[in-house]
Protein backbone atom coordinates (compact mmCIF):
# COMPACT_ATOMS: atom_id res chain seq x y z
CA UNK A 1 0.00 0.00 0.00
CA UNK A 2 1.28 3.45 -0.94
CA UNK A 3 0.64 6.51 1.21
CA UNK A 4 -0.37 9.53 -0.88
CA UNK A 5 -0.67 13.06 0.49
CA UNK A 6 -2.56 15.83 -1.33
CA UNK A 7 -1.46 19.29 -0.22
CA UNK A 8 -3.21 22.61 -0.61
CA UNK A 9 -2.66 25.70 1.49
CA UNK A 10 -6.15 25.72 3.04
CA UNK A 11 -7.01 22.00 2.78
CA UNK A 12 -10.66 22.85 2.24
CA UNK A 13 -11.64 21.88 -1.32
CA UNK A 14 -9.39 20.33 -3.99
CA UNK A 15 -7.08 18.43 -1.65
CA UNK A 16 -10.06 17.02 0.23
CA UNK A 17 -11.77 15.96 -3.01
CA UNK A 18 -8.53 14.33 -4.19
CA UNK A 19 -8.28 12.45 -0.90
CA UNK A 20 -11.85 11.19 -1.32
CA UNK A 21 -11.41 10.22 -4.97
CA UNK A 22 -8.24 8.24 -4.31
CA UNK A 23 -9.76 6.66 -1.21
CA UNK A 24 -12.55 5.37 -3.44
CA UNK A 25 -10.64 4.47 -6.62
CA UNK A 26 -7.43 3.25 -4.98
CA UNK A 27 -8.84 0.82 -2.44
CA UNK A 28 -6.39 -1.92 -1.64
CA UNK A 29 -3.42 -0.11 -3.22
CA UNK A 30 -3.37 3.39 -1.75
CA UNK A 31 -4.00 5.16 1.54
CA UNK A 32 -4.96 8.76 0.84
CA UNK A 33 -4.55 11.83 3.01
CA UNK A 34 -4.92 15.57 2.60
CA UNK A 35 -3.52 18.48 4.56
CA UNK A 36 -2.60 22.12 4.32
CA UNK A 37 0.19 24.43 5.33
CA UNK A 38 -2.37 26.93 6.64
CA UNK A 39 -5.63 24.99 7.00
CA UNK A 40 -8.95 26.81 7.04
CA UNK A 41 -10.24 24.39 9.69
CA UNK A 42 -13.37 23.73 7.65
CA UNK A 43 -14.07 21.76 4.51
CA UNK A 44 -15.86 23.62 1.73
CA UNK A 45 -19.45 22.27 1.73
CA UNK A 46 -19.54 22.01 -2.08
CA UNK A 47 -16.52 19.71 -2.09
CA UNK A 48 -18.35 17.37 0.29
CA UNK A 49 -21.52 17.63 -1.81
CA UNK A 50 -19.54 16.76 -4.93
CA UNK A 51 -17.96 13.73 -3.27
CA UNK A 52 -21.44 12.65 -2.13
CA UNK A 53 -22.91 13.17 -5.61
CA UNK A 54 -20.27 10.80 -7.01
CA UNK A 55 -20.59 8.26 -4.18
CA UNK A 56 -17.04 8.97 -3.05
CA UNK A 57 -17.74 10.35 0.40
CA UNK A 58 -16.14 7.47 2.27
CA UNK A 59 -15.19 8.54 5.74
CA UNK A 60 -14.54 11.68 7.71
CA UNK A 61 -12.99 14.68 6.01
CA UNK A 62 -11.61 17.65 7.87
CA UNK A 63 -9.18 20.49 7.24
CA UNK A 64 -5.89 19.82 8.98
CA UNK A 65 -2.29 20.95 9.13
CA UNK A 66 0.44 18.92 7.50
CA UNK A 67 2.02 18.84 10.97
CA UNK A 68 -0.65 16.35 12.07
CA UNK A 69 0.67 13.83 9.53
CA UNK A 70 4.37 14.02 10.42
CA UNK A 71 4.42 10.40 11.65
CA UNK A 72 3.33 8.97 8.28
CA UNK A 73 5.89 7.89 5.69
CA UNK A 74 4.53 9.18 2.39
CA UNK A 75 5.40 7.61 -0.94
CA UNK A 76 3.77 10.31 -3.05
CA UNK A 77 3.03 13.97 -2.34
CA UNK A 78 0.89 15.99 -4.75
CA UNK A 79 0.31 19.72 -4.42
CA UNK A 80 -2.96 20.91 -5.92
CA UNK A 81 -2.54 24.66 -5.60
CA UNK A 82 0.19 27.03 -6.72
CA UNK A 83 0.78 28.54 -3.31
CA UNK A 84 1.35 25.12 -1.72
CA UNK A 85 3.74 24.20 -4.55
CA UNK A 86 5.84 27.29 -3.79
CA UNK A 87 6.04 26.71 -0.04
CA UNK A 88 8.88 25.01 1.74
CA UNK A 89 7.60 21.62 2.78
CA UNK A 90 8.47 20.10 6.15
CA UNK A 91 11.61 17.99 6.32
CA UNK A 92 9.61 14.75 6.64
CA UNK A 93 8.26 15.25 3.09
CA UNK A 94 11.64 15.36 1.34
CA UNK A 95 12.97 12.63 -0.91
CA UNK A 96 9.70 11.22 -2.15
CA UNK A 97 7.74 11.32 -5.39
CA UNK A 98 6.42 14.88 -5.78
CA UNK A 99 4.03 16.26 -8.35
CA UNK A 100 2.19 19.52 -8.85
CA UNK A 101 -1.30 19.35 -10.33
CA UNK A 102 -2.16 23.03 -10.91
CA UNK A 103 -5.80 23.71 -11.50
CA UNK A 104 -8.00 26.63 -10.60
CA UNK A 105 -9.36 27.13 -7.10
CA UNK A 106 -13.16 26.77 -7.25
CA UNK A 107 -13.93 28.68 -4.00
CA UNK A 108 -12.12 31.74 -5.40
CA UNK A 109 -14.00 31.82 -8.71
CA UNK A 110 -16.79 34.37 -8.94
CA UNK A 111 -19.92 32.71 -10.28
CA UNK A 112 -23.58 33.61 -10.46
CA UNK A 113 -25.85 32.57 -7.64
CA UNK A 114 -27.06 29.05 -8.33
CA UNK A 115 -23.99 28.16 -10.41
CA UNK A 116 -21.56 27.66 -7.52
CA UNK A 117 -21.37 23.89 -8.04
CA UNK A 118 -20.06 24.09 -11.63
CA UNK A 119 -16.41 25.05 -10.89
CA UNK A 120 -16.23 22.53 -8.05
CA UNK A 121 -17.56 19.81 -10.36
CA UNK A 122 -15.03 20.80 -13.02
CA UNK A 123 -12.17 20.58 -10.50
CA UNK A 124 -13.51 17.19 -9.36
CA UNK A 125 -13.53 15.84 -12.92
CA UNK A 126 -9.95 17.01 -13.57
CA UNK A 127 -8.74 15.47 -10.31
CA UNK A 128 -10.63 12.25 -11.05
CA UNK A 129 -8.94 11.85 -14.46
CA UNK A 130 -5.52 12.39 -12.91
CA UNK A 131 -6.19 10.01 -10.04
CA UNK A 132 -7.50 7.35 -12.43
CA UNK A 133 -4.20 7.65 -14.31
CA UNK A 134 -2.28 7.36 -11.02
CA UNK A 135 -4.23 4.27 -10.00
CA UNK A 136 -3.51 2.70 -13.40
CA UNK A 137 0.27 3.07 -13.00
CA UNK A 138 2.38 0.04 -12.18
CA UNK A 139 4.45 1.08 -9.17
CA UNK A 140 7.09 -1.57 -9.94
CA UNK A 141 7.60 -0.21 -13.49
CA UNK A 142 11.09 1.26 -13.89
CA UNK A 143 9.47 4.19 -15.72
CA UNK A 144 7.05 4.94 -12.87
CA UNK A 145 8.50 8.38 -12.04
CA UNK A 146 8.42 9.50 -15.67
CA UNK A 147 4.84 8.30 -16.16
CA UNK A 148 3.80 9.76 -12.81
CA UNK A 149 5.19 13.19 -13.73
CA UNK A 150 3.17 13.23 -16.99
CA UNK A 151 -0.12 12.95 -15.12
CA UNK A 152 0.10 16.66 -14.22
CA UNK A 153 -0.60 17.61 -17.85
CA UNK A 154 -3.97 15.82 -17.95
CA UNK A 155 -7.07 18.00 -17.86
Amino acid sequence: MLNVLFLCTGNSCRSVMAEGILRSLGRGRFFSYSAGSNPTNEVHPLSLKTLNDHQMHDGEFYSKSWDKLADIDFDIVITVCDSAANETCPVYLRGINFAHWPDFDPPKINVKLGEEQEPVEKAFQILKRKIEALVDLDISDSNFRSKFSKIASLN
